[in-house]
């Protein structure tokens, strides 16, 4: 069985990209029911409630702990529509290469119906 992981409210917030009073307010109704706090006062929140309360990538809970904290559910959000948008402009692409060849072929089929009329 693997290690609970915990991040502090700051990292948390950081990794979230939730203010540390979302956190709180979080904390206080019941959706990270699993704190704990340090005996310098820190309060740590469990990796895994944070994913079960929504606030949190699934994927996260795999990552190294300095990723989690370093990269913040918008930077994750911004390489998924950055993948999103190489996806939509290969396919824009392909739409157009296949626009071209329908294109020569109206003309080729339009040149062919003006030698019958000419015929």
């Amino acid at each position: 069985m693997s290690e609970s992981r915990y991040l502090t409210r700051e990292e948390a917030s950081i990794a979230t990209g939730m203010s540390i009073d979302t956190l709180r307010k979080d904390q206080r109704d019941g959706k990270l029911p699993n704190c704990r706090k340090r005996a310098n006062g820190v309060v740590e929140i469990l990796v895994a409630d944070l994913v079960a309360a929504g606030r949190l990538d699934p994927l996260a809970t795999d990552a190294p702990i300095v990723e989690i904290v370093t990269k913040s559910k918008t930077e994750r959000d911004l390489l998924e529509a950055r993948q999103r948008v190489e996806l939509l402009q290969a396919e824009l692409n392909n739409k157009r290469e296949q626009l071209q060849r329908m294109e020569e072929d109206v003309k080729f089929l339009r040149s062919m119906l003006r030698e019958r009329k000419v015929a």
